[in-house]
């Protein structure tokens, strides 16, 4: 099977997260403090030649720092069998979701792929159900994810990055490729 790859924000785990998921039932997964992420451009599998040309045009990329707040979770997809327990960004969401839409596509031409057709969703993964508990772990992780309370701590996208799997799987879940800064003046 091969590896998917997508350019993400990384998003720093600082203080906030460990107390968020400190109890997570033991039927969910929880990302790795380096697989926290905010989704730019997914892409899926990919041959060499597109991993490359992504990877030569991250550099490109003028985006500003962002900064944000989480204000709700979610579970998505929206339906009876989700896959990830998220935070929704509340505070910034604007503009990181204006910068997921000016970007997203000139990535999925860069890569070959599809456009993206579906409105930019900020969102950070912080936990999966495992399949192996099937119908319990949906049941647990949807429990949970009603008492949740999303912290309150301003956070700062300052880097952009190439994502794929980790070798170190499942226990981290990806790995950066390439990084970049982002360098364009933050908006006023």
């Amino acid at each position: 099977m091969k590896p998917n790859w997508f350019v993400a924000f990384p998003v720093a785990a600082d203080t906030w997260f460990a107390p968020l998921v400190q109890n997570c039932p033991e039927a969910c997964r929880v990302f790795a403090d380096s697989d926290l992420h905010l989704t730019l451009a997914f892409f899926g599998a990919l041959e060499q030649d597109a991993v490359d040309r992504v990877r030569a045009f991250l550099p490109s990329i003028q985006a500003p720092r962002l900064h944000f707040r989480f204000d709700h979770v979610l579970l998505l997809p929206p339906t009876k069998r989700f896959s990830a327990v998220c935070l929704g960004l509340g505070e910034g969401r604007e503009a990181v979701a204006a910068t997921m839409a000016e970007w997203r596509n000139v990535l999925a031409e860069v890569a070959g792929i599809a456009a993206e057709t579906r409105a930019p969703l900020p969102h950070v993964t912080i936990a999966r159900p495992m399949r192996k508990y099937k119908q319990q772990a949906q049941t647990a992780a949807a429990a949970w994810a009603e008492q949740l309370q999303p912290p309150e701590q301003r956070l700062t996208l300052d880097r952009l990055a190439l994502y794929t799997w980790s070798d170190q799987r499942p226990r981290v879940q990806f790995r950066i490729d390439r990084e970049v800064p982002l360098s364009r003046n933050e908006p006023t």
